[in-house]
């Protein structure tokens, strides 16, 4: 039995909308205790918030069990050995979501699940979990430029159960990040490029904290886990700590996306009052 203490959601079975966007393929879920988490993923009704990939664009999809025959459908209940709806829930062995786009109804998603021996998975996907981010990531895009292939890469990955190499992906976002600010601080007075470059990864980031996002700064120990993730630890380790350390880097982003809007908006407004008192002759 899969043990469930080492799941990227800790002993807790994820909630439906974290199944649909977030679990990559094939990560087992102890299921003995959580039958009533199984059975509000099987009988979802609702509405859920998802990236369309055919529109290109968020949109809201209303999610339920797929309508199929019973006597063809793998994990429809009336092959559950007993099966009554008197007794217990017991999950299906096999059953499937879908979702349709509220724009437009041609547009569907859907979400195949697994139980067995008492554990619970996602075995299928469409679009992957890389093409429902999109709409989530392409913030990043001009930021990261030529490196945004390579977060999206990292997703990709994770979605397909491929934790060791989502992170020598997320490292080279990191390292990107570094040389970026390194760049800036080295055309300053007083920068010493020699003693930099002879430094380890945390004494570089010291040196830059005026030019790092800070929480970056902060959470340099980052770095020292998606390392230690590429040359120490398990496939199914690295999926443990993808979510949070993609969640750091996300807000490491962010901090920077808002310096770059900070500064664009600063630069507009000063042109602007420059013109106004042109013209006032002010």
């Amino acid at each position: 039995m899969p043990d469930s203490s080492s799941n990227i959601f800790g002993a807790d079975i994820p909630s439906p909308e974290e199944f649909f966007s977030k679990v990559p393929l094939y990560q087992e879920f102890s299921t003995s205790i959580f039958y009533d988490k199984i059975k509000a993923i099987e009988e979802f009704d609702g509405k859920v918030d998802l990236y369309c990939s055919a529109c290109e664009r968020a949109s809201i999809f209303h999610v339920n069990k797929y309508d199929a025959d019973a006597s063809k459908y793998l994990g429809s209940k009336q092959l559950i050995e007993g099966y009554s709806q008197q007794k217990p829930y017991v999950p299906s062995a096999f059953f499937t979501l879908i979702g349709i786009c509220s724009r437009n109804s041609n547009h569907r998603v859907y979400f195949s699940f697994h139980f067995h021996n008492d554990a619970f998975q996602k075995v299928g996907q469409y679009p992957s979990i890389a093409d429902l981010e999109k709409y989530s990531s392409r913030k990043y895009r001009k930021l990261l430029k030529e490196k945004y292939t390579e977060f999206t890469k990292a997703i990709g990955l994770v979605s397909h159960g491929i934790g060791i190499g989502s992170f020598v992906y997320m490292r080279r976002i990191f390292e990107y990040l570094i040389e970026e600010a390194h760049y800036i601080a080295k055309t300053k007075e007083n920068w010493d490029d020699v003693k930099y470059k002879r430094s380890g990864i945390a004494e570089k980031i010291k040196y830059l904290k005026d030019e790092l996002p800070q929480f970056l700064v902060k959470n340099h120990s980052i770095y020292s886990i998606l390392s230690k993730g590429i040359h120490e630890l398990s496939e199914e380790e690295c999926l443990k700590y993808f979510i949070p350390i993609k969640n750091g880097i996300e807000l490491i982003l962010d901090e920077n996306l808002e310096k770059q809007e900070k500064v664009r908006k600063i630069k507009e407004t000063e042109n602007k009052i420059a013109e106004i008192k042109n013209l006032s002759r002010i």
